[in-house]
């Protein structure tokens, strides 16, 4: 199943969508707890060095699970970390991978909401009055 992101002719012109919606979800679950363990102040060197290498495939996992137009932006927003990455560069990365992906999973979830609402309804549905 593939999401579209966005309103109308210009999303689907344009081609941003998600592939993978549940790949995605889970990418973006596994990025915040590796940003929480980064932020938990106990993160020494092993650690930061396996959450730069986690990052990493993580970002290969959202990339896969995106539409050509949309990986090719997270190339360039979110560009690999190295393995020596310190703490601080680790940090930021996972930040803005989150940030990115916090608004992508949003719109993500707009859309799948308004697709299950009934054909020409108008969001919510009142009872009818008595």
């Amino acid at each position: 199943m593939t999401v579209v992101i966005g309103q109308g002719h210009e999303a689907r012109s344009k081609g941003y969508g998600v592939t993978a919606p549940t790949r995605l979800m889970r990418t973006w679950r596994m990025l915040t707890a590796v940003n929480e363990e980064l932020h938990s102040g106990i993160a020494d060197d092993a650690a930061v060095h396996r959450a730069a290498m986690v990052f990493n495939v993580l970002r290969k996992e959202a990339i896969s699970s995106l539409s050509p137009s949309l990986a090719d932006e997270v190339r360039k927003l979110l560009p690999p970390l190295a393995e020596d990455s310190d703490l601080a560069d680790t940090r930021v990365a996972c930040a803005s991978a989150l940030g990115w992906l916090d608004s992508l999973m949003t719109s993500m979830l707009m859309q799948l909401a308004g697709q299950s609402e009934p054909v020409g309804g108008g969001g919510v549905r009142r009872p009818p009055r008595r």
